[in-house]
């Protein structure tokens, strides 16, 4: 992936003064890529009850969730974001479940669908992504 001489000097700068981590480089990283993924595909609908980008296996994804995300999901749940956070959230990331699922998943769909994270708007059916979920779950490409 090619970035700008300026954009490199930024990160390295963010990197060095300690603002940005390693991790935070590998995330921002990953956006990218699977922002650039999504451009070059020809979308599909999701197969009813696939879920396989709800599932993780080991720590090969994570499920992101922002400030706003939490606000708005806990909203919809009716409880404080404090509450959510603690129940739900590891710092920026859902919570996986012993299944690697999202603990927003219920009964293969998701509880919050009507508020679902950005994270998961994001993921598109028949991208790169969709396809390497649901081949990690054993399920043919879209």
């Amino acid at each position: 992936m090619r970035i700008s001489p300026r954009l490199y000097r930024n990160l390295k700068n963010l990197i060095e003064d300690g603002t940005l981590g390693l991790d935070d480089l590998e995330r921002l990283a990953f956006r990218e890529l699977k922002t650039r993924a999504y451009q070059q595909f020809d979308p599909k609908p999701c197969a009813p009850g696939c879920a396989a980008c709800c599932h993780a296996k080991e720590d090969d994804l994570y499920f992101e969730c922002t400030a706003r995300d939490a606000r708005r999901i806990a909203r919809y749940l009716g409880m404080p974001v404090e509450e959510f956070r603690e129940r739900y959230t590891n710092g920026p990331e859902f919570k996986k479940k012993k299944n690697g699922a999202c603990p927003m998943l219920w009964r293969r769909k998701c509880s919050v669908y009507p508020v679902k994270p950005r994270y998961c708007t994001e993921f598109k059916a028949g991208s790169i992504c969709c396809n390497y979920a649901r081949a990690r779950l054993g399920f043919p490409a879209l």
